[in-house]
């Protein structure tokens, strides 16, 4: 009962605390400190309160809360501890996450510019589908392989682009601006190509935020 009432005190104060600490850029040890204190003392009046509802007994406040308050003082510092090393779990989880993506993409690309000669392998900007060939636009130029865009866009799915056209496949961040001529939209990208958006693929630019 005690631990449950410890979490159902102390991790919302853990939370709340740690938030308003971080937006008033409080040192984070002594912010913990005065966490654990404050939610300590509520917790140490729910067990007086609870204790008098339940069993009927008659307390001196100030000697219950001198008795209680160090129990529930480690209490409330064990349920930090067990906050702290859960939330520094989680967080590892996500950067290993986000590393593992993170290779995903660079393989995938390393893979793809493998077919470019050593001189045009730049920062990728799109793909243009020649009948079975692939124009490969690049910072340091273009350069036309054989390979299908359907096989194209499988080996960059780990990588922040997208095909916005039967015809082309553009990477996100090369996008500069949209174009919208009433019916007809346009990617431009910083090296001046302009990319039409089929209504096909219209959809999912705009869910990208790239319109």
């Amino acid at each position: 009962m005690a631990c449950f009432l410890g979490a159902v005190i102390y991790t919302p104060f853990f939370y709340f605390g740690v938030k308003l600490a971080e937006k008033h850029k409080v040192n984070s040890i002594f912010a913990l400190g005065i966490i654990i204190s404050l939610a300590s003392l509520a917790m140490c009046f729910c067990v007086i309160f609870l204790n008098g509802f339940f069993f009927n007994n008659s307390h001196n406040y100030g000697a219950s809360i001198l008795n209680i308050y160090p129990k529930t003082f480690l209490l409330g510092t064990i349920i930090s501890v067990v906050i702290l090393v859960k939330d520094y779990i989680k967080r590892q989880d996500e950067h290993l996450i986000s590393g593992e993506n993170e290779t995903l993409k660079k393989d995938s690309l390393s893979k793809f510019m493998q077919q470019l000669p050593h001189d045009m392998r730049g920062e990728l900007y799109c793909l243009e589908k020649d009948d079975h060939y692939l124009k490969v636009h690049t910072a340091k130029g273009s350069h036309m392989i054989l390979m299908r865009m359907k096989d194209a866009v499988i080996l960059l799915e780990s990588y922040k682009g997208l095909q916005v056209h039967r015809s082309w496949w553009v990477a996100e961040d090369a996008v500069e601006r949209a174009v919208r001529d009433g019916r007809k939209t346009w990617l431009e990208l910083a090296c001046g190509i302009k990319i039409p958006v089929s209504r096909t693929y219209f959809k999912e630019v705009k869910r990208r935020n790239l319109l």
